[in-house]
């Protein structure tokens, strides 16, 4: 988990950042400090603002300094203090030149927050919600007036397929009488299968499901629905599908072959699994369909030739028939307002898109949430008032 804040320096001294450099050059150039004020300055890494400057031939000035970031440490940061403000963006220069190139006015209006708990949750994050809600929403009708007689099991991809998808309507499901469970199956397994003899990699090959998922499925038969989504939707004007979903195709369309006779997978399925016999129906579903859907592993356009013609593979969304129905359901539509799952790679949203902002300590670099399901159960919070509002009106 990353830290709510960043590691401070132990003094006020030390090498000037380039970009510090940079921009301790355009502020001197406006002041009117003599040399050797403004090279006192630049070893102490302040920037020659205005309340610096206007202290900064003090006698007492490198005291009263020391004494501001002491108070730091002892969470006593004034948002208020220009001096307090002057002192950080000096210091946030320094630090974060390559990725943060904020302006005094824009650093000294960031939020004052005050605990590691706060959530903050931006504007893009709240008007998300309602499409996915939407999303949603489409999802969980077709998955109850496609289901039979038989029971039902559907299993919510981590992260986006079971934490922005299926965890939002998974009371629901369980009151229908349908059991929910969650894989982890990662995108990048389908850049990563086994190597033949001629150096190619295998794009068929099946994917691992956890023991549970294989125990219900011999025990009891289901229609299975796997669920998942991608920020990339669409492609060449067709659906794209999440790598994840050729995954699982891979997986069921392997338990038919062996149903077929094939010896080829076996080993790579439990014993009551391959003894079912059973074949299994592949479809494909999500809103707003195209007759064939496209699936792109992302590394594999990187790799060096000979590409198979299978690396870019497109599918008929009915891939086979079967004993056992098998839905792989791509939640966000074509034309989705969010341009696809907007809330897709989780660890993106939650850690790298991590922002500054001020505290008692002084200004830090901080995650939306402390943690990644703190970040999940508050768009949740989001999501659900406007999936009741949908499911209710209807």
């Amino acid at each position: 988990m990353i830290g709510t804040e960043v590691k401070r320096r132990t003094r006020i001294v030390g090498e000037p950042s380039h970009f510090f450099k940079h921009r301790f050059g355009e502020i001197a150039a406006q002041s009117n400090l003599d040399p050797d004020t403004l090279s006192y300055l630049e070893r102490l890494l302040l920037l020659p603002l205005p309340t610096i400057a206007s202290l900064s031939e003090n006698d007492d000035f490198y005291d009263l300094v020391e004494e501001r970031v002491a108070n730091y440490q002892g969470e006593r940061f004034d948002p208020e203090s220009s001096l307090d403000q002057e002192i950080e963006f000096s210091r946030y220069t320094n630090d974060f030149h390559f990725d943060h190139r904020l302006t005094f006015e824009d650093f000294s209006a960031l939020p004052f927050i005050q605990g590691d708990e706060e959530t903050l949750l931006g504007p893009d994050e709240k008007e998300a919600a309602h499409p996915t809600s939407v999303e949603v929403a489409g999802v969980l009708r077709h998955i109850i007036s496609s289901r039979t007689d038989r029971p039902a099991l559907v299993l919510g991809n981590r992260s986006y397929g079971a934490q922005f998808v299926v965890r939002p309507m998974e009371e629901i499901l369980q009151e229908q009488g349908i059991k929910v469970m969650y894989p982890y199956i990662r995108s990048t397994d389908l850049d990563n299968r086994k190597v033949t003899h001629h150096g190619n990699r295998v794009f068929d090959y099946p994917t691992e499901l956890d023991a549970e998922i294989w125990d219900y499925i011999a025990k009891n038969r289901p229609d299975i629905f796997f669920v998942d989504g991608t920020a990339t939707n669409e492609i060449l004007g067709l659906t794209r599908g999440p790598d994840s979903l050729k995954l699982v195709m891979n997986t069921f369309a392997a338990l038919n072959r062996i149903a077929q006779g094939s010896k080829r997978y076996i080993g790579e399925f439990p014993e009551e699994i391959t003894n079912l016999g059973a074949t299994y129906g592949i479809s494909l579903w999500t809103p707003d369909i195209t007759d064939k859907v496209r699936f792109v592993s992302h590394n594999n356009l990187m790799d060096k030739p000979p590409i198979s013609q299978c690396y870019d593979e497109t599918v008929n969304r009915v891939v086979s028939e079967g004993d056992i129905r098998v839905e792989l359901i791509s939640s966000v539509p074509r034309q989705s307002p969010n341009s696809g799952a907007f809330y897709d790679d989780l660890y993106s949203w939650q850690f790298d898109k991590a922002k500054p902002f001020l505290t008692p300590n002084g200004y830090v670099i901080r995650a939306k949430t402390p943690d990644e399901e703190t970040f999940v159960r508050r768009v949740n919070e989001l999501i659900k008032p406007h999936l009741d509002r949908i499911l209710s009106s209807e």
